[in-house]
């Protein structure tokens, strides 16, 4: 059965590099049952659940993956799309709502959901193979907020 939901994703950007080498924080997607993004590299977020604020699902999912303490959220205006075939042929409409996150700690791999996580300069990123195109785009204009 084909099914729609929201999703939060938080967007770490390393510091400490100058504004043409950005480096952000992204995982690989361990999820087989959907074959369209598993093993591509995706900004680490997850489903908001019933009756869950966004910015409290995206502390949650956060600290869930990665063991990252949250220390401030912004929203970035942009609303990303995406449809995906699972395995037995249904569709999963995912709706994304998209935040710069904002953190003092490192992160460890806690989630089954992900493999591995790696800072990533955005230049490099159209040379990765297994990139979900989406990511580019809420990267692309998570970059132009920043540099408003």
């Amino acid at each position: 059965m084909d099914n729609s939901i929201l999703v939060v994703i938080g967007l770490v950007e390393q510091s400490n590099f100058s504004l043409y080498d950005r480096r952000f924080l992204l995982t690989k997607r361990n999820q087989p049952e959907i074959p369209d993004a598993h093993e591509c590299w995706q900004i680490p977020g997850g489903k908001v659940e019933f009756a869950e604020h966004p910015i409290d699902a995206i502390i949650r999912e956060m600290k869930e993956e990665l063991d990252l303490d949250i220390i401030g959220t912004e929203l970035i205006p942009y609303v990303g799309n995406g449809v995906f075939t699972k395995i037995d042929g249904s569709k999963l409409h995912v709706v994304i709502l998209n935040y710069l996150c904002f953190t003092n700690s490192k992160p460890t791999l806690h989630d089954h959901g992900a493999s591995e996580f790696r800072y990533m300069p955005r230049y490099n990123l159209v040379k990765e193979q297994r990139v979900l195109p989406e990511a580019l785009r809420i990267i692309d204009a998570a970059i132009i907020f920043m540099d408003r």
